[in-house]
């Protein structure tokens, strides 16, 4: 409802942000540390808060995954508040781990969280289809609320996926893929040190197709980016969602490394690593410290 507390992962994806404001719910921003969302925050600054956005398995942007003691303390919190989880696992088909922390939705015993998937990052991005899995007593007014906005997603689209999932085809794409990004992964924490030095701090990701790369102090990642992109390579800087005091002053990257092959990935990294040392040369220039890590 209008005016009810909202809480979103900070930093987070900002269009998740915009969806709240434009139904009126009040943002309330919680932290996210190398364990995922904090939940004891969470609730020191909102305790009665309707509803909790998280990305779990794979957290936009850090990367990092909500631990199983954050996942039980979160729903413990939602079962005492009467507030709904939405669980956005965009990546969770993509974990890496050998053994992964189960969904939270997996983990509810209450009916409050609302887990969202989507096939356009597994299939292909072209391929609009999402879906929901709904607590009981939510799946009558939300499909009217689908009704009530755009009817459906194209049958054709959906019949011929149905039928590629029941023909076991999905599942095989799923594993042959989650061992392709796997290795591209290991391909890039290795090249990248061999190739850029300390020039990029990157660090493995539990799941996902990207890693968050910082970059030495006195960089600026919106001018890395902008001039890698005019040598047609495209990065991400992570200024755009989440501010330097949350990565202890330095900027970052975010790198996809999932549709490149490793002498692809090798080459990219060479014209970064160019990019990188012409703007900390130009930081110099102007009278900037730069400090390397």
């Amino acid at each position: 409802d209008p005016g009810d507390q909202a809480w979103v992962e900070n930093p987070g994806w900002r269009p998740v942000r915009a969806a709240f404001r434009a139904t009126g719910a009040q943002i309330v921003r919680v932290p996210v540390d190398e364990y995922g969302l904090d939940v004891q925050e969470g609730e020191r600054r909102a305790p009665q808060a309707r509803l909790a956005f998280v990305t779990p398995s794979y957290q936009a942007p850090l990367g990092v995954a909500l631990t199983l003691e954050r996942r039980l303390a979160l729903l413990d919190w939602a079962a005492r508040a009467d507030a709904w989880i939405l669980e956005d696992d965009y990546n969770g088909e993509y974990r890496y781990d050998t053994d992964p922390i189960p969904a939270v939705h997996s983990l509810d015993r209450a009916g409050r969280v609302i887990y969202i998937g989507s096939f356009s990052k597994t299939l292909a991005p072209g391929l609009r289809v999402g879906y929901l899995v709904l607590p009981p007593s939510l799946v009558e007014p939300v499909m009217k609320a689908r009704l009530a906005s755009d009817l459906y997603t194209t049958n054709g689209e959906q019949a011929v996926l149905a039928e590629f999932i029941a023909g076991g085809h999905f599942a095989r794409h799923i594993r042959r893929t989650r061992d392709l990004y796997r290795e591209r992964q290991k391909d890039l924490l290795e090249l990248v040190p061999e190739i850029m030095g300390d020039l990029l701090d990157i660090r493995p990701a539990p799941a996902g197709m990207r890693l968050l790369g910082l970059l030495p102090r006195g960089a600026d990642s919106r001018a890395i980016g902008w001039a890698a992109a005019e040598r047609g390579l495209v990065v991400t800087p992570l200024s755009r969602s989440a501010p330097t005091s949350m990565t202890e002053g330095r900027e970052g990257l975010l790198l996809g490394y999932g549709a490149f092959d490793r002498e692809t990935t090798a080459a990219a990294l060479r014209v970064l690593a160019e990019v990188i040392r012409a703007n900390l040369g130009g930081a110099k220039r102007d009278g900037r410290v730069v400090g390397m890590r």
